[in-house]
């Protein structure tokens, strides 16, 4: 195993303590995240760098317990499998928040290249990714080339064969 990786399990979020960095406290790699977002959101879409950034920023995601270990919790929407991962802390506790949440969330700390190359490949095939799902900016990173990997990626209907 790669001793390099960065993969860190912080420990247990408290929801009633938000604590994260504010916005203007953000790493360089979470900030050119977010700035690579509100880009695509606004139309102007350069998918390489929003996924450039997307690999280097570090992420934080709800890790439950499962029968081989931990994994990653996934929410189904409209029978797609959606994995929520989180620019900060803030962001990770207010999606619990909403949610009417009352009990502590352990949590984990993980690089989005690793989410991508290491996490997808263990979650079920077409996986996408939500970033900041209640929060001010939510993102949806849909399972297809160019995001994923082309062997995780589910074909767009422009790629569907004719009938």
């Amino acid at each position: 195993m790669d001793q390099s990786r960065t993969v860190t399990l912080r420990g247990t979020l408290p929801l009633s303590v938000a604590e994260g960095p504010a916005e203007e406290e953000r790493d360089d790699a979470s900030a050119e995240l977010l700035a690579a977002v509100d880009a695509a959101r606004a139309g102007n879409v350069d998918l390489q760098e929003l996924m450039r950034a997307f690999r280097r920023a570090v992420l934080a995601v709800e890790v439950i317990p499962a029968a081989a270990g931990h994994t990653l919790r996934q929410v189904w929407y409209e029978g797609l499998c959606w994995l929520p991962v989180f620019s900060d802390l803030r962001q990770l506790a207010g999606f619990f928040h909403e949610a009417g949440w009352t009990e502590e969330v352990d949590y984990g700390l993980l690089s989005g290249a690793e989410l991508i190359d290491e996490c997808l490949p263990r979650l079920p095939h077409g996986t996408g990714i939500m970033l900041d799902a209640v929060g001010e900016r939510p993102f949806a990173l849909p399972p297809v080339v160019g995001i994923v990997p082309e062997s995780l990626a589910v074909a767009t209907p422009e790629e569907e064969p004719s009938r």
